[in-house]
């Protein structure tokens, strides 16, 4: 209706979300993004955030960020999956090689490129953009409990606030719900900082998470609001400084 002919793959994303990334990068904030999915959609929205970022987006023909272009290297499969070694039936969080053959052709430990919560976050807090397919199999088995979901990461705070390790992860999805038994993000806790583990937390503990971690998106909000998505960072940004008994050291 407004004259503009739109790239077919922009109608995957919802416009507010653009707006953010330019206004981000226009405030010269420093912050990676990485595409979460349960679906097979992951090329898609790769696409959609490609088109922006090479100045095809017609609202924003002047922007251009090579640093958000998504390549299929930058794309992964997340799985939960048996901790390579161990006998004892315990399961990390892996990163496959991006194929959008099934889990059983894919799957193969030689397209293993992270293994665990130390080696993941080395990849996707180390990159300006990634893309991951989160494990919806495992998830919906497990009756959609909790430590099931895509992983979500917290740091230690200091007792006077702020993130030891200056990486705040704000997790937006539209299904996150207010119920202790049914969460689509597992927030994982870092446990024990010169060892490099984390551990899961509780659905109980995961509610509190809401608004600093887990921001759940009511799709029309957005899309009446383009700011939506900056008032929520802003907001969650502000509870960091606050700090929390689950992530105090």
């Amino acid at each position: 209706p407004d004259g503009h002919v739109y790239p077919h793959a922009l109608h995957h994303m919802l416009p507010a979300f653009f707006h953010t990334l330019h206004e981000l990068k226009g405030a010269g904030r420093s912050f990676g993004l990485v595409l979460r999915t349960f679906g097979s959609d992951l090329p898609d929205i790769a696409e959609a955030l490609n088109v922006f970022a090479r100045g095809e987006h017609p609202l924003y023909p002047d922007f251009r960020d090579e640093s958000l272009l998504i390549t299929p290297e930058k794309m992964f499969k997340g799985r939960w999956r048996a901790k390579m070694g161990d006998g004892d039936d315990q399961i990390e969080y892996q990163l496959l090689k991006w194929s959008e053959e099934d889990d059983e052709t894919s799957s193969s430990d030689y397209n293993i490129v992270a293994s665990g919560d130390g080696e993941l976050l080395n990849i996707i807090e180390h990159c300006s953009v990634a893309g991951i397919q989160d494990h919806y199999d495992y998830w919906d088995k497990n009756d959609n409990a909790p430590w099931t979901g895509k992983p979500v990461w917290t740091h230690r705070t200091s007792t006077s606030g702020g993130n030891t390790r200056n990486c705040h992860h704000i997790f937006f999805d539209d299904n996150i719900h207010n119920d202790a038994t049914d969460s689509i993000a597992a927030v994982r806790v870092e446990e024990d900082e010169a060892k490099g583990t984390y551990k899961s937390l509780s659905g109980e503990e995961i509610l509190e998470m809401h608004g600093l971690h887990l921001i759940k998106v009511n799709t029309v909000a957005p899309v009446m609001d383009k700011d939506w998505f900056l008032h929520r960072i802003r907001e969650a940004e502000e509870r960091l400084t606050v700090p929390d008994k689950h992530l105090t050291t």
